[in-house]
């Protein structure tokens, strides 16, 4: 645990550098994952909904199923690691992780001082408060203590959930950084943090796995925008072709209605489809619209949504019974929302 301070009248920076640089970059190429075989990807070890480990070794989550994803495109066996908020970005850089999945909100400052690629958004996300049902404790009220993860010993190594909070809560409040997972216990078990901040998706995910969900409740309070994506290290612009044209392909085979049930069935006769682009989706004449054919085949969509399904069954299966998309930014964009394929074309 980590004593950031009490909140002053001058909030921090936003303009903060963050973890690492691009520079003496060791970091995945699609060469360097198909020569080793297979494709490791750094995601949540403990969210539930997001990314967990069982008993057993395996995982699930929404984003654990995006890395699984990635690599059967390539034909590949995935391996995960476990990546945190500030290992997540060294992980690209030296090879310890090929791609990441795991919260990571697509920044300006990510992509330009750190080199990273992100992905199409895959969750339109806003950072909120959780606290014990009853509290009366605010992120304003200028005396509780908010808890965070993410705090480093210098402003370079911290979060934007950090950032974002120092900019937000007034003065007199006080912040605490712990480890992931250790703010929520905190709050829960009353242990000195009135109120725990994060993405909303990921209170929501950790409120859904007590033994008493209304125990806790979430804000209204919405402090920032975060638009969640999987992303590569940057440099290699096939590495980055390849991730963006997985997680697209997931959107664009939701909006054709392209399931894990009748994917086999479309891949075999593609002209059932009605619409040239779901047909080129599931590999019509050979199509792969200037993608690496030597790492990918004309079907390899067919491969993922066979093995994980399209974007809503992906997010059903994980975040639906708790997180639900109608009304919301994660809606098709055809129903309100900002979920968008891009032309498969």
């Amino acid at each position: 645990m980590k004593f950031i301070g009490v909140i002053a009248a001058v909030a921090a920076p936003l303009g903060l550098a963050l973890m690492s640089t691009t520079d003496d970059y060791k970091g995945a190429t699609l060469e360097s994952v198909l020569d080793k075989g297979y494709l490791t990807c750094g995601t949540f070890a403990s969210v539930p909904l997001l990314g967990v480990t069982n008993e057993d070794g395996t995982r699930e989550g929404f984003e654990v199923d995006l890395c699984t994803a990635v690599a059967t495109a390539l034909g590949i066996d995935v391996q995960f690691v476990d990546a945190d908020s500030t290992t997540r970005f060294t992980f690209l850089d030296d090879g310890t992780a090929d791609i990441v999945c795991r919260g990571s909100t697509n920044t300006l400052t990510r992509r330009n001082d750190l080199g990273k690629h992100f992905a199409p958004t895959t969750l339109f996300d806003g950072q909120g408060f959780i606290r014990l049902t009853g509290s009366s404790a605010t992120p304003t009220d200028g005396s509780s203590t908010i808890c965070v993860n993410g705090g480093g010993d210098t402003p370079e190594t911290w979060t934007t959930t950090l950032i974002n909070l120092m900019s937000y809560a007034v003065e007199g409040n006080q912040i605490m950084s712990m480890e992931d997972g250790e703010a929520f216990s905190n709050v829960l078990n009353g242990e000195g943090c009135d109120l725990y901040t994060t993405d909303k998706s990921a209170l929501a995910a950790r409120q859904s796995a007590i033994d008493d969900p209304s125990s806790m409740e979430i804000l209204t309070d919405t402090i920032s925008k975060e638009p969640l994506a999987c992303l590569s290290a940057g440099p290699d612009d096939m590495m980055n072709m390849v991730l963006d044209a997985v997680i697209n392909g997931l959107i664009v085979a939701e909006e054709h209605g392209i399931t894990q049930d009748n994917v086999a069935e479309y891949c075999s006769d593609p002209s059932q489809l009605d619409a040239p682009e779901a047909q080129r989706l599931v590999g019509a004449d050979g199509f792969l619209g200037g993608l690496p054919g030597e790492a990918l085949s004309s079907t390899f969509m067919c491969e993922v949504i066979s093995k994980v399904g399209n974007y809503a069954e992906i997010y059903e299966r994980n975040l639906g019974s708790v997180i639900t998309r109608d009304g919301t930014q994660n809606a098709q964009y055809g129903e309100g929302g900002l979920l968008y394929g891009n032309p498969w074309a």
